[in-house]
Parts: C-alpha cells; sequence; structure tokens
C-alpha cells in the first residue's frame, strides 16, 4: 500500500456555501448505487487493533448533505481489520483525480466536516490515533493512518503527561485537514491552531502502553524531546530524550519501559538569563550620568570596511585608509588573501610578509581585522580550492603571522575551502555535506586553524550546521556560562552570515528552527557578524533589529549590500544598527564613599550595555586614579570580565581601592578598558569608549568616573 496522505486548504467560499452540521446518527439521502463496501483497516504495530462494536465512522460522497455515521454493530464486523456498510444512500462523488466516489474517516466523534463536499477529511482534537479512507475498487474501501506517535509504559504516582521538542517543534494542531484520492497524493494541506506541546492522560501501572498521537506533517525532533509527568496538575517527573528523532505517518517509536529513565523534575535555572538584581548602595554618595546617542569609534565593534590581496606585490592597507574609515566610526577592516598561484605548494616568503605587512600597519594605527583565505572569488574561476593535504601546508605557513600578530586579529574567519571561503563551491571538501562524516575534511581545516592561532581567538563557520557537525554533539548541546570561554574548540568556534536578511533561510544559512534557535544561544558568547547579500521582506528595519538582538551581532559590511542597507537608512533603523552593533557600554550610576587620603574607598559602578551584544575578545579592566600631581595609581580589576556583560543588562562592579598616603589635590578616577595584549594595551584606541556626555578622555583613552580633592 502507498503510503502516502493528502491535506488540502479549504476554500472560505466553499465552507460558506456548504456549511451544514453532520449527521449524528445515519439519515436517508438521495439514491445512490446500493453497493455494499468492504472497509479495510490497515494493520501496524500500535496502531488500532480491531474494528469493535460501537466503533464510528463517518462516510461522505458527493455534497455536504450526503454524508453519514456509521455505528457499528457486531453483525457488521467481519474480522478484526474487516466491516461491512451499505453506502446506498449517499450520492457519489464525482472526482477531479482519480476514481473515488467515497470516503470515510474515523473517529467520527473527531471529524468536523461541516461543509464538507468533496474528498477531505477535517479532524479536531488530533492527539488521538486518525484514519481516512476511499473506495479503491468497486466494493472496498481502504483506510490509511494519518498519524504516527510515540508509545511507553510507565510506573509511578502520577496522572497525566505533556511531550515538548526541545527547539519548539509543532507537535499538533487544533484542526487538521487531509485530502485523499486513489493515488494517495497529497494536493494540498491544511493546519490551523499549531501546537508545541501534547498533554493527555497517562496510564502508570507499569504495563499498560500509553500511545502518544502526532497528526500528518508529524514532528522532527531536531534533539529529541521532553515527556512530562505530572500529578495533580504539578510536574513531578521528566524524561529528557536527546538526539535526532523523526515520526513518521503509520509508525510508532517504541520507547518501552521509560520508569528508569525518568528523573525528578526541577525548575529550570535561568540564573544567567535574568536580569542582574543590583545592590543598594543608598548608603554612599551617587553619582548620576547622562548616556549620549553619539557615534563613536570602538575596537572590535561595528561596521567594517574591506580589502583584498591576490599576489605578494598587491598594494598594502595604507594608514590613510584606516584613518579615512576611523573618522566613519570604522576600525574593521576585512582582509581577504588569495594565495591562489600556490595551490601545488608553499606559500612563497614574499607572500607571507605581504600578510605580515599588512598585520602591522593595523597595530600601528589602531584597528583590527577580520582575516579569511581562500583560491578563488569567482564561480567561473577554477579551480575552487587545492586538496586538503595543500590547505593543510598553507595553515601552517601562516601560523607564524597568525601567532606574532593574533592582538589584531578579531576573528579568522574558516575560509579556505570553497569560493571566497564560504564553504561552498568546492571541488575536494564534498560539496554538499550532511553528516559528521561529511565533514571530516573541513573539521580538519577548523582544528588546524584552531592549533595556528593562540587560545584566545576564534574561528568564524559560515552556517550554524557545520559547527554542530564538527563540534557539538547536537543542537541543544550549546555554550554556557560553565563553558564559554574555556579554551575547548567548542568555544572557540564562531559563526558569519554573509547573506543576513536575504530570504527566509537567509539563502541556506538555516535549514530549520533548531538551527536558528542554536545560534540564539551560542552567540551570546561567540563572535557573530558578517555581511548582507539582498533585499527582501526579511531585511525590513523591524525584522533587522529582531534579529540583531537575537544572534548578537557585533560587525557588519559597510560595503555590501548597499540596496539592502539603503532599506535600513529609508525605514530609519540604519543609525541605529550603527550605535548598537557589538557592545555600546555607559555608566548608568556610580557609588562611592568618602575619600581620604591612606583609606580604602568603595566604589561601585553599574554599567549598561544597550547594545547587541557583549565584547567578545579578551579585555581587561582598570579603574586609575591621577592625583593632583599626575601621580598614577593603577587597581586592576582582574575577576571582572567584560565578556560576560551581555546586551540589555546592567552590571555592578564593586571595589575597594587604596588611595595613596601621599596623594593630594584634585585626584580624578578613571575606568579604563584597555586591550589586554600588552603590544595594544597602551594604545587609547585600542581602548573601549562609554557613551555618556563628558567622561571620555580622548589622549588617554580612560573614561572618567569622578573628581574630588584631597
Amino acid at each position: 500500500m502507498k503510503r502516502i496522505i493528502c491535506i488540502a486548504t479549504l476554500c472560505a467560499a466553499l465552507i460558506a456555501s456548504c456549511e451544514r452540521p453532520v449527521n449524528p446518527e445515519p439519515q436517508p439521502g438521495p439514491s445512490g448505487n446500493g453497493k455494499t463496501y468492504i472497509c479495510q483497516l490497515p494493520v501496524v504495530e500500535f496502531g488500532k487493533e480491531a474494528w469493535v462494536p460501537g466503533d464510528k465512522i463517518l462516510f461522505h460522497g458527493g455534497s455536504s448533505d450526503n454524508q453519514m455515521i456509521v455505528t457499528l454493530k457486531a453483525e457488521d464486523i467481519i474480522d478484526d481489520t474487516l466491516f461491512t456498510v451499505d453506502l446506498s444512500s449517499l450520492k457519489a462523488f464525482k472526482p477531479k483525480v482519480g476514481k473515488s466516489k467515497y470516503f470515510a474517516a474515523y473517529p467520527a466523534d473527531n471529524v468536523k466536516n461541516q461543509g464538507q463536499c468533496d474528498d477531505k477529511n477535517t479532524f479536531v482534537q488530533t492527539n488521538n490515533l486518525l484514519l481516512t479512507g476511499y473506495d479503491v475498487a468497486k466494493d472496498t474501501i481502504v483506510f490509511k493512518y494519518i498519524t504516527g506517535g510515540l508509545v511507553f509504559t510507565v510506573n509511578g504516582d502520577f496522572d497525566s503527561y505533556e511531550i515538548k521538542g526541545n527547539f519548539g517543534e509543532i507537535v499538533g494542531f487544533d484542526q487538521v485537514t487531509c485530502r485523499i484520492n486513489d493515488k494517495f497524493n497529497i494536493p494540498g494541506m491544511n493546519q490551523v491552531g499549531e501546537k508545541t506541546s501534547v498533554t493527555g492522560s497517562v496510564a502508570a501501572d507499569g504495563t499498560t502502553v500509553n500511545k502518544i498521537y502526532f497528526p500528518y506533517p508529524q514532528p522532527d525532533f531536531q534533539d529529541g524531546f521532553k515527556l512530562y509527568f505530572s500529578k495533580d496538575g504539578k510536574r513531578v517527573k521528566v524524561l529528557d530524550r536527546a538526539g535526532e528523532l523523526g515520526i513518521h505517518r503509520d509508525s510508532f517509536i517504541d520507547l518501552g519501559d521509560i520508569t528508569s529513565l525518568i528523573e525528578d523534575y526541577k525548575e529550570a535555572d535561568n540564573s544567567e538569563h535574568e536580569p542582574e538584581v543590583l545592590p543598594d548602595y543608598s548608603h554612599l554618595t551617587h553619582i548620576s550620568f547622562t548616556e549620549c546617542d553619539d557615534i563613536f569609534p570602538n575596537p572590535e565593534r561595528g561596521f567594517y570596511f574591506t580589502q583584498s590581496f591576490k599576489s605578494a606585490k598587491a598594494s598594502l592597507l595604507t594608514a590613510s585608509k584606516i584613518e579615512q574609515n576611523r573618522l566613519q566610526n570604522r576600525t574593521i577592516c576585512y582582509l581577504g588573501f588569495y594565495p591562489k598561484q600556490y595551490m601545488d605548494g608553499h606559500i612563497s616568503e614574499d607572500f607571507i610578509q605581504m600578510v605580515r605587512n599588512n598585520m602591522q600597519v593595523l597595530r600601528e594605527n589602531g584597528a583590527k581585522c577580520i582575516m579569511r583565505f581562500a583560491y578563488s572569488d569567482s564561480e567561473n574561476e577554477k579551480p575552487w580550492d587545492p586538496t586538503p593535504e595543500v590547505v593543510q601546508m598553507h595553515i601552517a605557513d601562516i601560523k607564524p603571522v597568525l601567532q606574532e600578530y593574533s592582538d589584531v586579529i578579531m576573528c579568522l574567519q574558516a575560509g579556505f575551502v570553497g569560493v571566497w571561503g564560504e564553504w561552498y563551491y568546492t571541488e575536494n571538501f564534498e560539496f554538499t555535506p550532511s553528516t559528521p562524516e561529511d565533514h571530516v575534511l573541513r573539521k580538519q581545516v577548523t582544528d588546524a586553524m584552531l592549533e595556528a592561532l593562540p587560545t584566545d581567538r576564534t574561528i568564524g563557520l559560515r552556517t550554524p550546521m557545520f559547527k554542530r557537525n564538527m563540534y557539538a554533539s547536537s543542537y541543544r548541546d550549546t555554550l554556557t556560562l560553565a563553558t564559554a570561554y574555556d579554551g575547548s574548540p567548542k568555544s572557540r568556534v564562531s559563526g558569519f552570515n554573509d547573506c543576513f536578511g536575504a530570504s527566509a533561510n537567509d539563502l541556506g544559512t538555516f535549514d530549520n528552527d533548531a538551527t536558528r534557535e542554536y545560534w540564539k544561544r551560542d552567540t551570546r558568547y561567540t563572535l557573530m557578524g558578517g555581511e548582507t547579500c539582498g533585499v527582501s521582506s526579511y531585511c525590513e528595519c523591524a525584522v533587522t533589529i529582531q534579529d540583531c538582538e537575537d544572534y548578537h551581532w557585533t560587525y557588519l559590511n559597510i560595503e555590501y549590500n548597499r540596496q539592502v542597507h539603503n532599506v535600513w537608512k529609508d525605514g530609519g533603523c540604519w543609525d541605529e544598527i550603527e550605535r548598537r552593533l557589538g557592545y555600546r557600554l555607559s555608566f548608568a550610576d556610580v557609588y562611592h564613599s568618602t575619600p581620604a587620603a591612606g583609606q580604602d574607598m568603595t566604589v561601585a559602578l553599574q554599567i549598561k550595555n544597550s547594545g547587541f551584544a557583549a565584547p567578545m575578545n579578551g579585555r581587561a579592566v582598570e579603574l586609575i586614579l591621577v592625583d593632583g600631581k599626575g601621580r598614577k595609581t593603577v587597581y586592576e580589576l582582574n575577576d571582572v570580565d567584560p565578556r560576560y556583560w551581555f546586551a540589555g543588562r546592567t552590571i555592578n562592579i564593586e571595589k575597594a581601592i587604596s588611595i595613596p598616603a601621599d596623594a593630594s589635590g584634585k585626584c580624578t578616577l578613571y575606568l579604563n578598558l584597555p586591550d589586554p595584549k600588552p603590544t595594544l594595551h597602551d594604545n587609547p584606541r585600542f581602548s573601549i569608549r562609554l557613551a555618556n556626555d563628558g567622561v571620555w578622555n580622548d589622549e588617554l583613552g580612560y573614561n572618567k568616573v569622578m573628581e574630588f580633592n584631597l
């Protein structure tokens, strides 16, 4: 038997013209063909075991007044799978496709066929076993399941269950319409009232088989599900099933006896997502600040400019280009290197020196780079990439430069594979990988890049699927407070999206909602950026701002796609995007005790992050006291990590600083957020400026906290 279900969208006009209630019992109708039909039950493990007296089945023919409900009697049943029914009172349907004239649905109590004038059956209360039928021969009606599901046994003190997918998959509907014909094709479908959870009563005697029904189309659990058990309306136990699991029509997955697998239910710990409760500092002196709307340059965030290099003799990035972009609030440069002429051997020393020279220009002029290596920038230009062995050789060739200049590398995008290094058009690395096995060669490239970089720098991958297939066991295996920044490969693999807002799935960046949820969670602790590539309804301002918040966007290409940029400018969100990319830190409030020479002073800084993301690379935190004679005292806050200053949060930092006994005159206390690398620490261009009026000292790279006299 063919195993295809047909579901079609109901036409409003049809419903209006044909709407009539289903008759509760068989009623006389127009003359039919006077035939008795044999009705056949499909045999599926854990499905309906047999037709029994009292079963109610809806039959209908060619119009809304040609419907009847048959209640089976013992004499109607031939054996477990067969019964007979007289359809002589029904007018035959004249099908547009196929030859079927009569249709059926079980259980009739779940059918709402008001105005149903053709080969459709509409079911409600869909957490039930649902069958639909049609005549396939002169005297036979066969039934097909439109449900599949899960079965289990369990023993415990509870009375109901609830099931949810771990990524919010649709598990049911308030109403589902199924359309069939004798070929069992799918001309269309209609579902109303999506459900992300299904509930039901549970038999907890340890022997009775419980069945959970999912109507067609069934869920594809990307990383399993949670099955909650409740007593008197309160959750007491949970089965947490991990791993991918697809539910198919016409079949049931047997979980067996799950009693030993269920655990005590505990409310989830959402502490890392809850706003921080700020201490009461009413006993201290309060200083208020004004947040400004100015747009200004800050390191490792914002729009970036680009430059590509295809030979050792390519023109270098210049100090003037960096300065021109800094004046437009850009501190990031995308550097694309194309060592195509070396696809048969080592990269030349001249080419490597060219890379090194560009890095030196960045260091000397207050900018950092997003770096990517590729071999082709055209789909029409082959070969697209060299062999895996050559790629490994090239990563080893550039490793010394990556190590020496990691201070000005914001991130290294995976590159090396495919056109533009985007891992798509490739000749040597599995063109369309889908399984972890397909990604072995790509993982070797990523592993080599991770090894070539210091552990405080990350590798950007083009899609979340790549990371999942190479470094995560499932889409639920995202980073947490406990695992972020621990130096593991998973913590060092970030993402980039080079078709942001271009379509419903960003032109293949996402393959389902699970991958979206994965990136939403993972990018809380990993760097996210990229570029746009085309106008769509998904790049309108409201959607863009929400996506930037959800995926914690830090950087975007200023040069591409300008049509999308115009959408943002016309929509009035350009300035907000530019202002909020990455972090945007400001003093919310400051509290302090009375300062005195030779005494400790308590200082409490409350710092607000109104950006899309936290600072993603390491950052030092210092309080610096400069007295009236210009003497400087530095207080390092080594236990404070700005990478945890999450977007939308206000962070509280409390520190007791010891004022030198010989400090005197007008003193100024500053907050300094410098780059932690020794090569950049004292360069004010690499320090973070706060978004408050009157606090930034451009010459020093410090933010003024307060002034006082001693």
